[in-house]
């Protein structure tokens, strides 16, 4: 459904970079995805292009794009998993790490300009030859792993930014100072930024994870909602998430109104913008369809880390939409609605949901 495309980068720089997306005015939307699919399929030779200046520059992208993954497909066919394991991530000094901070909370900073959540996966590739070299060599001072976490259809766009090292202090007393005090727990740190269109319903959010066992400490940044934000307790006729109304409409119209839905067998998938206690990019919406092939089912998994106070808001905008819970649920653990329009499962750490129909 998703992958992780390693890649080094160099956290030290003296002049930001930029990248150079490719714009053709004369190609729709439509055609650019259509473009991009064919290549992640492997069909680009039936599609007809044309022969134009901006046809040839598009052929040259998607030619890169189709290189970049024969060099990453070399490298984890050489690399040792277990040596890499065991090789500890690098320290960055205090100057480095402010350089992976933006001037706002949650924005990526100089070291990773040029990079932002909802771009394209073509606009990744679509680098100067330089600039894609250095990427792939990594040259610099000093080394910090980076790696992108794609969503869409055939990985579309960029979900996740993930910076690996290992300065786990160092790099919490930098973020507090320069972006505020942390919203999240001891466990998760984690800092908001304003809301953004590729991130609705929710906004972007930077968080702060650290395993003693390896000493790795992770900088995400992602797209993140709250409660509130996927569930909109006040709108009685829809859920925070939702363009159109999915419960009751058929595949057919869900995916012209969810372009980003992806097919997996006899359901759509629909990738929302991570649950707040989640250290994931993303959070599935699994849509099921009854005989008549209309949407019966939304499936969503909140994982909360055993907050107890995340928990307790998910129950709280559930119980301020659809009413308090029944006192004996017969099939969940709590049920919401006459007759049940939510049922909720509690797992060790997380929260099952099902909208039903």
């Amino acid at each position: 459904m998703r992958h992780l495309k390693v890649i080094v980068i160099s956290a030290c720089m003296a002049v930001p970079f930029g990248i150079a997306i490719y714009q053709d005015s004369k190609r729709s939307e439509k055609d650019h995805l259509r473009s991009m699919l064919d290549v992640a399929s492997g069909d680009e030779d039936e599609f007809d292009y044309g022969d134009g200046p901006k046809e040839a520059a598009l052929r040259e992208q998607l030619a890169r794009m189709e290189a970049l993954r024969e060099r990453q497909a070399e490298a984890d066919l050489e690399a040792d998993p277990e040596e890499a394991a065991d090789e500890p991530p690098p320290s960055l000094d205090e100057s480095s790490i402010r350089q992976l901070l933006g001037a706002h909370p949650a924005e990526p900073g100089l070291a990773l300009r040029g990079l932002f959540l909802g771009m394209k996966a073509t606009d990744v590739t679509a680098l100067p030859d330089a600039m894609m070299t250095w990427l792939d060599d990594g040259s610099g001072p000093f080394d910090a792993q980076l790696s992108l976490e794609y969503a869409g259809p055939n990985d579309a766009y960029v979900a996740g930014i993930t910076v690996a090292f290992s300065d786990y202090g160092k790099a919490l007393e930098v973020a507090n100072e320069q972006w505020g005090a942390s919203r999240g727990n001891d466990e998760l740190p984690s800092w908001e930024g304003a809301p953004t269109s590729a991130c609705a319903p929710g906004a972007p959010r930077a968080v702060l994870t650290h395993s003693d066992a390896t000493n790795r400490t992770e900088l995400l940044f992602a797209c993140s909602a709250t409660a509130t934000q996927l569930f909109a307790p006040r709108e009685k006729r829809r859920l925070g998430f939702e363009r159109k109304p999915i419960l009751g409409t058929t595949k057919r119209v869900l995916l012209e109104a969810y372009q980003n839905a992806i097919e997996d067998g006899e359901t759509l998938i629909l990738e929302l913008p991570a649950f707040i206690g989640s250290t994931g990019a993303t959070t599935d919406a699994e849509i099921a369809f009854d005989d008549g092939d209309k949407a019966s089912e939304i499936k969503l998994r909140l994982d909360h880390g055993d907050n107890d106070l995340l928990e307790q808001t998910v129950l709280s905008a559930l119980e301020e939409k659809y009413g308090a819970p029944a006192e004996t649920p017969e099939s969940y653990d709590h049920e919401y609605g006459k007759p049940t329009k939510v049922g909720v499962t509690e797992l060790d750490g997380s929260l099952l949901l099902y909208f039903v129909r």
